[in-house]
C-alpha cells in the first residue's frame, strides 16, 4: 500500500503532467515555427513600398485634402466675379444704347480702370506679384530663400490682380493658370505654416503632431497640380504639370499626393459649377459635319511616324554635337571660357 500510494502521490502526478504539457508546447508552439516565411517577406516588402510612396498618415492627407477644397474655391469665386464683372460691363453698354461716345467711354474705360486699380496694387502694395509668378516657384522649389512671394500680402494683391485683369475682357491675352499656380502655392504654404503651428502646439498639449511638412517642398509640388486641377477640372493634367513643370526632380512619393489634392479640387470645382453654372467667356460652335474624312486617318498615321523619325534624328544629332563638343580637342579650345 505504501509503495501504490508513493507511485500515485500527488507530487510525482503534477510532475508528471508538467513535463507532459511542456513536451506538447514545444511541439505545437514552439518559437522556431514561422510558416509561410517566403510570403510573409514579399508582403512585408510590399507595405514597406506602399509606406514609402504614401509616407503620411491620417493628417497630412487631410491636409492635401484641404488644399484641393481650397484652391477650387478661390477658384470658382474668382470666375464667378469675373463673370459677374463681364455681365456688368455688357449691361452698362447695352443700356447706354443710341449714345455712342458714352457707349466709346464705357467700353474703353472700364476695362482701362479695372487694369489700373491691378497695375496699381501691384506696384505700390507689393511688388512681388508681377508677372506669371512660376519662375519664382521654381526657384523656390530649387531652394532658393524668397519668403517674400509666399506672404499672405502677396496671396492678397495676387487674388485681386488677377480677378480685376481677367474681368478686364478681351482687351488683355492674359491667362489665368500661371497666376493662379503662384496662387495656389501660397495657400499651399500658408496651410502648411498652419499644421505646422498646430502639430507643435498639440506635441506641447500631449496630443498628436503630424504636420504638412515632409520636406523637399512637396507642399509647393501638390499645391501646384492642384491649382491646374482647379482651373480646368482635370486631376490628371494637374499632376503631369506639377510633374514636367514645377520640379526638376519629381520623386515617386509626390505622385499619390498630387493626385489625390487635385482630384479633390477638380471634383469640388465641377461641384460648385453644377450649383452655379457658369459661362465661357467665349463660346466655341463646331459644325455638325465629320471634322475629317476616314480615309485620311492613313495620312495622319504616316505625319505621325514621321514627326517621330525627324524627333529621334534630332536628338541624336543634338546628343553627338554635345559629345563632339566635350571630346574635340579644338572645339574644346574654341569653346572655352574664361
Amino acid at each position: 500500500m505504501e509503495r501504490f500510494d508513493e507511485s500515485f502521490s500527488p507530487g510525482r502526478e503534477a510532475a508528471g503532467n508538467q513535463r507532459q504539457t511542456s513536451h506538447y508546447e514545444r511541439v505545437v508552439l514552439g518559437d522556431g515555427w514561422k510558416p509561410c516565411l517566403q510570403t510573409r517577406g514579399r508582403v512585408n516588402g510590399w507595405l514597406q513600398k506602399l509606406t514609402n510612396v504614401l509616407g503620411a498618415g491620417p493628417g497630412a492627407w487631410l491636409g492635401f485634402m484641404a488644399l484641393g477644397l481650397l484652391t477650387a474655391v478661390i477658384s470658382f469665386l474668382m470666375d464667378l466675379t469675373v463673370t459677374k464683372i463681364l455681365a456688368g460691363h455688357r449691361w452698362l453698354y447695352t443700356r447706354l444704347e443710341g449714345h455712342m461716345v458714352l457707349q466709346f467711354l464705357t467700353w474703353t474705360l472700364c476695362p482701362a480702370s479695372l487694369c489700373a486699380i491691378a497695375a496699381s496694387f501691384s506696384q505700390h502694395i507689393c511688388p512681388h506679384t508681377t508677372g506669371s509668378g512660376l519662375p519664382e516657384v521654381r526657384a523656390l522649389l530649387a531652394g532658393v530663400d524668397m519668403p517674400h512671394y509666399l506672404s499672405l500680402t502677396n496671396l492678397g494683391v495676387k487674388l485681386l490682380g488677377l480677378t480685376c485683369t481677367l474681368g478686364a475682357g478681351s482687351t488683355l491675352f492674359l491667362g489665368k493658370v500661371g497666376p493662379f499656380v503662384h496662387l495656389s502655392t501660397m495657400v499651399g504654404a500658408y496651410l502648411e505654416s498652419l499644421c505646422m503651428l498646430t502639430g507643435h502646439n498639440n506635441k506641447r498639449s500631449g496630443g498628436g503632431g503630424e504636420v504638412l511638412d515632409r520636406g523637399g517642398g512637396e507642399v509647393l509640388v501638390v499645391a501646384a497640380a492642384a491649382g491646374v486641377a482647379s482651373c480646368f477640372g482635370a486631376p490628371v493634367s494637374g499632376v503631369l504639370f506639377s510633374m514636367e513643370v514645377m520640379s526638376s526632380t519629381f520623386p515617386l512619393r509626390h505622385y499619390v499626393p498630387c493626385f489625390f489634392s487635385a482630384a479633390c479640387g477638380a471634383t469640388a470645382f465641377r461641384l460648385l459649377a453644377i450649383w452655379k453654372t457658369l459661362e465661357p467667356l467665349f463660346k466655341t460652335h463646331f459644325p455638325d459635319s465629320p471634322a475629317f474624312w476616314p480615309q485620311e486617318m492613313l495620312v495622319f498615321a504616316v505625319l505621325g511616324l514621321a514627326c517621330g523619325l525627324v524627333s529621334c534624328i534630332y536628338l541624336s544629332l543634338h546628343r553627338w554635337v554635345l559629345r563632339l563638343t566635350k571630346t574635340n580637342r579644338v572645339l574644346v579650345h574654341v569653346l572655352k571660357t574664361e
